[in-house]
């Protein structure tokens, strides 16, 4: 059912096509790490991102997924990026955060989606930057491209 009808209650955040193609524009490298079935990562992010990521991972079969740090290990060997030089993106603590912390990456909460910074004190993770919102990220971003 869900590959029939993924789209219909899926959609970017706003702001998020503008950030993506800045980011892009000004030669970020930019990846998907996903926790749902690689199957679909691959068809909602080419629709709604065309052009935009190097590398889109969903689950695989067999595999770990988020917040286990394989997942993003993986893409950063298949970028050729170190962990120093890369930022996790997230708007759940628990698998996106912990995913980027347990892989050694500088990770950017975001609140305009799942998580709320009670998360934080719940689960003991700690992010590297927090954002109330993809708006705020965006004018930091802004700041420093």
């Amino acid at each position: 059912y869900y590959g029939a009808h993924n789209m219909e209650l899926t959609a970017p955040y706003a702001g998020m096509p503008e950030l993506l193609k800045k980011l892009k524009s000004a030669g970020v490298r930019l990846a998907v790490c996903s926790n749902k079935a690689d199957e679909f990562s691959q068809v909602i992010v080419a629709h709604y991102f065309p052009g935009i990521f190097e590398v889109i991972r969903g689950n695989l079969p067999g595999t770990p997924v988020k917040p286990d740090p394989g997942v993003a290990r993986g893409i950063l060997k298949k970028l050729n990026a170190r962990p120093e030089e890369t930022l996790m993106v997230g708007d759940r603590l628990y698998t996106d955060i912990a995913c980027g912390v347990n892989a050694g990456i500088d990770t950017i909460f975001v609140l305009s989606g799942e998580g709320t910074e009670a998360d934080i004190a719940q689960y003991g993770i700690h992010p590297t930057w927090i954002f109330s919102d993809i708006a705020a990220l965006y004018r930091q971003l802004e700041e420093t491209l």
